[in-house]
């Protein structure tokens, strides 16, 4: 946990995620959880471009409350 009520966590990008940019992902809007970093071939990405597509072997680093984390992982389980 980073503050209460706020959480970091991990989340590999989903299927229907990659090809897309963190702009037309919606991800805010629809889970209320905010890409702050994105993990690629071993580089970390901060505050990543939200013009930038992502890629299928990325992994977003995010930070949400226990709610927000919860509707993601329902929009986007890990097998995808």
């Amino acid at each position: 946990m980073l503050t209460e009520g706020l959480n970091i966590f991990r989340h590999r990008v989903h299927l229907h995620l990659a090809g897309k940019t963190l702009i037309d992902s919606g991800i805010r809007q629809n889970t209320g959880c905010s890409v702050i970093a994105v993990r690629r071939q071993g580089r970390m990405l901060i505050n990543p471009d939200p013009t930038e597509p992502f890629q299928t072997d990325d992994e977003m680093i995010m930070i949400g409350t226990a709610e927000s984390e919860k509707t993601f992982t329902a929009m986007y389980p890990e097998k995808g």
